[in-house]
């Protein structure tokens, strides 16, 4: 025969139980959740952010234009991602297309990188520079550059060109990579003043280059490399930053007049997963000001 202590003691011992369970449960669906985001849904789905970039240089009535920025592929594959990128940039039918470097990890996934590039939008404007991995691979620049080239985009390394838009153009600096020390800082110099001078550098190190009354004429500088951090759980330091970047992460950084926009890539290094950091492409409106 069972005492009261005993009765209460079961009746109360079950509910402690059936919580104790349920909290374990809501956790580990919890964890699940997380990776299944982490690994799953966030590598895969690439999300667009634009930007109105309006700016002086532009003829005031002259239709704005779009460059999309893409970075940081590092691909392995052409999957379910690859595709969505593609289709993204088709459908935002971009005026120009510009690529800052770390494009294919291997050389074995040459013929992916062919294929993505067939795909890029056929109409654009396409250009390209060179990122730490293409030097890791040790494939002569030339290769690059006529790789590229199939595909009707130019590889800038260390050089610029010129881009007539109606009444406007555009300088475009293509910077070889600074994270691995071949870029060449001169060509920030003697930038025109009436024209815009957009940067293209695979490292945000560039934004130490950007002095006072040095490099007065820049207006935009589009980077990646950082990945964003990759993975980003609030109120800790990022996951994954590269030397000397962990003053940066991603978005716009401005300083002396000059914006600097890090961009998240689309692939990952060290883990194929990403948390709070979608891979992205990037979009800036250029036009005239209100």
């Amino acid at each position: 025969m069972t005492t009261p202590q005993e009765n209460l003691a079961g009746k109360t011992g079950r509910p402690r139980r059936w919580i104790r369970v349920t909290v374990d449960s809501l956790v580990l669906l919890l964890l699940a959740a997380i990776v299944f985001d982490a690994y799953y849904y966030e590598p895969n789905h690439p999300q667009v952010e634009a930007y109105p970039f309006p700016t002086a240089k532009w003829p005031e009535g002259q239709k704005p234009i779009r460059v999309a920025q893409l970075s940081d592929l590092h691909l392995s594959s052409y999957g379910k991602r690859e595709q969505r990128v593609i289709r993204a940039l088709n459908e935002l039918n971009p005026e120009v297309v510009v690529m800052t470097g770390d494009y294919f990890g291997r050389k074995s996934y040459l013929p992916v990188m062919e294929k993505f590039l067939s795909q890029l939008p056929p109409a654009a404007i396409k250009i390209a520079v060179m990122g730490n991995v293409e030097h890791s691979l040790r494939i002569p620049p030339q290769a690059y550059e006529d790789l590229f080239a199939r595909f009707q985009v130019q590889l800038l390394i260390n050089s610029k060109v010129y881009l007539q838009m109606g009444k406007a153009r555009i300088c475009v600096v293509g910077l070889d990579d600074t994270s691995s020390g071949f870029y060449n800082p001169n060509l920030l110099h003697g930038l025109a003043p009436d024209d815009f001078n957009l940067v293209l550098a695979h490292s945000p190190e560039i934004f130490s280059l950007v002095r006072p009354n040095k490099t007065p004429n820049i207006d935009l500088i589009l980077t990646g490399h950082t990945h964003g951090g990759q993975i980003r759980i609030p109120v800790l330091p990022a996951f994954w930053l590269p030397k000397d970047t962990d003053r940066y992460g991603r978005g716009f950084y401005r300083k002396y007049g000059v914006a600097m926009y890090l961009n998240r890539g689309i692939g990952t290094t060290v883990f194929p997963a990403r948390f709070n950091c979608r891979p992205e492409i990037a979009v800036f409106e250029l036009g005239a000001k209100p």
